[in-house]
């Protein structure tokens, strides 16, 4: 028996085994680095050959899965003997195809959540020390040359989650203890996953500010803006341009038609909740004596994969709503208005006859799958007819 095998999954594939290496590119076969990534995951457990092979092959026409799979299994023990030498790496028995338990694994992905477990049990002034181990093994998403394939990205859903959580613990950290080469080293990874989180943004414009660099900060933020207005045709938050109000202005007549001439906006606009009821309540005064439909809607985020523990589901609603925010802003009309309501909910007031509501939901939705590739969240909705509401 050899040392310790080490299996490379995030952001590339790569196994390193008694000196010798073996990389993704050296075969080229995307089944064969399935069935081996498969194998290895699951190397604690007995996986019955049949489950195996409708992982394997569900996207593929085979009339014989059984063989297809025996076949395969030839095809990867090859390139292990290719590469490592003689020793058995997958055994059979009892219907079964599985891995050597006799040859020892690291997995970073494991080791990534290893981490993470650590994580939760460290004191407090020490649990950054985890999350940058965690953050150094994510190197990107898993077997991204896999990427499509319903097992793989169920696998990095719950990582991506997961990686982007610690990432953002870590901005807010560096930033409040002023920790600057780390803090743009982490901001800049996150971005190149997340390129649309508005918390991270806001972190990036507040380090500017706080050294005195209103100007770049200015710039990055008009950066950004032509970022969300090219990809999700809407403008970033008010969070943000807030970060940039330096000058308070007199909110007199002067003021009140300047901010009219600037509204030009052609999507949804947002407010607070206690803003939404005023708008609530003011509609429901104004329709009193006409004919016009003017609903509320309640929009709800529900975490896609059941059971999943109380952690990961706040991690993900977190991440999710705000692209809902982003899908609903682009989806809705410059007189519709949402807000958030809570960690899973959105609320939108909308002028439009009942029979549109399921057009208009199912919209936001589509465009809401564009942003979540991974389908992290289920959405939703109800309405309720605001004329009703006031009664």
């Amino acid at each position: 028996m050899g040392d310790k095998m080490k299996v490379s999954l995030l952001g590339s594939f790569e196994i390193e085994y008694n000196g010798e290496k073996l990389l993704y590119h050296d075969y080229r076969s995307k089944q064969i680095t399935k069935l081996l990534t498969y194998l290895i995951l699951n190397r604690k457990k007995q996986i019955f050959n049949t489950t195996t092979a409708d992982i394997m092959f569900n996207d593929h026409d085979s009339n014989d899965p059984i063989n297809a799979l025996k076949a395969l299994v030839y095809r990867v023990r090859c390139v292990l003997k290719k590469s490592f030498g003689d020793e058995q790496f997958i055994l059979n028995a009892k219907g079964s195809y599985y891995w050597n338990p006799n040859i020892d694994v690291l997995v970073d992905a494991e080791e990534f959540i290893d981490t993470l477990k650590c994580a939760k049990f460290a004191d407090k002034q020490d649990v950054h020390t985890f999350y940058e181990k965690a953050s150094a093994l994510y190197k990107g998403r898993m077997l991204p040359m896999l990427a499509g394939d319903d097992w793989i990205d169920s696998e990095n859903q719950y990582l991506e989650t997961q990686a982007l959580s610690v990432m953002l613990s870590l901005i807010k950290y560096y930033y409040e203890n002023k920790i600057d080469n780390k803090f743009e080293e982490i901001y800049k990874k996150f971005l190149k996953i997340d390129p649309y989180n508005e918390s991270v943004y806001y972190y990036g414009i507040s380090h500017y500010m706080d050294e005195g660099h209103e100007d770049i900060a200015r710039k990055y933020y008009a950066q950004i803006e032509k970022l969300f207005a090219k990809n999700l045709g809407i403008k970033p938050s008010e969070k943000l341009t807030k970060l940039l109000d330096a000058k308070k202005r007199t909110q007199g007549f002067a003021y009140i038609k300047e901010i009219l001439a600037e509204d030009n906006e052609e999507t949804a606009f947002e407010c607070s909740n206690d803003e939404f009821t005023r708008l609530c309540q003011l509609e429901a005064r104004r329709i009193k004596r006409s004919n016009e439909d003017v609903y509320v809607i309640d929009v709800q985020l529900t975490p896609h994969n059941k059971g999943l523990d109380e952690d990961l589901v706040d991690r993900i609603l977190e991440s999710t709503m705000s692209l809902l925010r982003n899908a609903l802003l682009a989806g809705l009309r410059s007189e519709d208005c949402i807000s958030v309501a809570g960690k899973d909910h959105y609320l939108i007031l909308i002028e439009a006859s009942e029979m549109y509501i399921p057009k208009i939901m199912e919209r936001i939705t589509k465009k809401l799958y564009e942003l979540d590739k991974y389908h992290r969240a289920d959405i939703s909705y109800v309405y309720e007819d605001i004329k009703k509401m006031s009664k």
